[in-house]
C-alpha cells in the first residue's frame, strides 16, 4: 500500500492534538515477525466509509 499526503497530513494532525509524537504505519510496514500479531489485535476505531 502507498501511503499519500493525507496520510502523513493525518500523523501530524494527531501528533499536534495528542501533545506526542505518532507514528502511523501501513500492514505492509510493519515487521512479518509479529505483523500477525498486530493485525490479530488490531481494531477500527475510525472508519470514513
Amino acid at each position: 500500500m502507498r501511503v499519500g499526503l493525507a496520510f502523513i497530513t493525518m500523523q501530524d494532525e494527531l501528533s499536534e492534538l495528542l501533545g506526542r509524537k505518532v507514528d502511523l504505519n501501513t500492514p505492509a510496514c510493519l515487521s512479518p515477525y509479529f505483523r500477525k500479531e498486530v493485525l490479530d489485535e488490531a481494531e477500527v476505531l475510525y472508519d470514513a466509509a
